[in-house]
């Protein structure tokens, strides 16, 4: 009788312990804060109101359009600074070799690609502010 008692004992503390156990399990909130920061898509900004799902779509994909943009203008800023720094290594491949001992023709690629490039640049800063950002250190920016 008393090993019953015991027994008995143990299973209703075992219940006891494993109803609060799972029962607080159960009621702890499932919500998340998530970091968004590398996403392709970010949340419109404080006071934006999207009322349709066609709204939602056109800003996610102005946004992604942006950051594209924002990141293929560093670049080029970033090659041609590269191409400034070492004309020689960044023409390899790009002009016969016996051209890259010339100097003048050198001098002339280079100042034609720099034109290239600046042209370049401009014309997607063009297209990023119509978008409603400018570009910082290949992020974006919201113009407001």
């Amino acid at each position: 009788m008393n090993q019953r008692v015991v027994i008995v004992g143990v299973i209703g503390i075992v219940g006891v312990g494993a109803y609060f156990y799972f029962n607080s399990k159960l009621k702890k909130p499932t919500t998340e804060i998530v970091d968004n920061s590398q996403s392709l898509i970010s949340v419109p900004p404080k006071g934006f109101v999207l009322s349709t799902p066609e709204e939602v779509v056109d800003t996610a994909k102005k946004i992604t359009d942006a950051k594209g943009l924002a990141r293929n203008i560093n670049n080029s800023r970033l090659e041609k600074e590269n191409m400034i720094s070492n004309p020689r290594q960044y023409f390899i491949g790009k002009i016969p070799r016996i051209l890259l001992g010339s100097k003048q023709y050198l001098d002339k690629k280079i100042a034609e690609k720099i034109s290239a490039f600046d042209q370049q640049i401009v014309d997607m800063e063009k297209t990023l502010s119509s978008l409603g950002y400018k570009e910082v250190n290949g992020n974006i920016v919201r113009i407001v």
